[in-house]
């Protein structure tokens, strides 16, 4: 299957913001230790030097979307 990285986007200067990372450290009791479970701030160019050796990628960040709060957005790149 190859490398597995969580990258949970949490951002210091942001009060409102972290629950990308709060919901991937809570996934890590649940998953392989082979997977990676890394906290990132969401800037572009180091969210790529995170995933260039993975085969597969999953971020965890909130969004402001005008749905109800809690809802999941599941977006797939291919």
């Amino acid at each position: 299957m190859g490398k597995i990285i969580l990258i949970g986007i949490a951002k210091d200067f942001r009060q409102d913001d972290g629950v990308g990372l709060v919901f991937a450290t809570q996934l890590q009791s649940k998953l392989p230790t082979t997977i990676d479970i890394v906290q990132a701030s969401g800037e572009g160019a180091g969210l790529i030097s995170m995933c260039q050796n993975a085969n597969i990628v999953y971020l965890f960040d909130a969004v402001q979307s005008g749905d109800k709060s809690g809802k999941i957005h599941r977006l797939d790149a291919q």
